[in-house]
């Protein structure tokens, strides 16, 4: 399990309402969006592959200092759809 440190994730807002959450590859420094399940100690679900071209990051990550944020899962969003 990798821990991600508060300073290399952060939460994309539209308007007030956290919308999704994107990290910086321990990797390769990369910005990956995460189209994963948080639980409320921030632990990621699935493992967590980086999007970027010849990165090799795949991991099962937490999100280190997790507040339990409304992000949706992605059962969240197949309701929406």
């Amino acid at each position: 399990m990798k821990d991600i440190p508060r300073s290399k994730w952060h939460r994309v807002l539209k308007g007030l309402e956290p919308l999704s959450v994107r990290i910086v590859c321990p990797t390769c420094g990369g910005i990956s969006r995460l189209d994963h399940d948080i639980a409320d100690n921030g632990c990621v679900t699935p493992s967590v592959v980086c999007a970027n071209e010849g990165c090799s990051f795949h991991r099962w990550i937490c999100l280190v200092d997790w507040d339990k944020g409304n992000i949706l899962t992605s059962m969240d969003r197949k309701l929406e759809e």
